[in-house]
């Protein structure tokens, strides 16, 4: 599994349908193949909320954290930052805004 930072807007009019939600945070887990990531980690304890759902972003499902609630696991449908890591485009753009931090 893997993880990354997404950050997303609290409100939108993309498609001339306003919508909006409160401001929260939420941390997810990637994975490569939903299907045997559930099965694997099922078989060693662990419980899912819900059956695996089609999303626009990818395919997901929640897993239960004891005492916590539940944390999303999906395999995503789009790029990935970690797909990225050998492309000289995106190093070249990682560099770039390591440089400008003390800007």
């Amino acid at each position: 599994m893997a993880s990354e930072l997404g950050v997303h807007p609290a409100s939108d009019d993309r498609g001339g349908e306003p919508w909006s939600t409160s401001q929260h945070h939420e941390i997810s887990l990637m994975c490569d193949d939903i299907e045997s990531t559930v099965a694997e980690r099922t078989a060693k304890g662990a419980e899912f909320t819900g059956e695996i759902t089609g999303r626009g972003f990818g395919l997901t499902t929640a897993l239960r954290v004891p005492g916590a609630g539940k944390m999303m696991i999906y395999q995503p449908h789009h790029p990935t930052a970690h797909d990225l890591q050998d492309s000289p485009t995106a190093v070249r753009h990682i560099y770039a805004l390591v440089d400008n931090i003390d800007s």
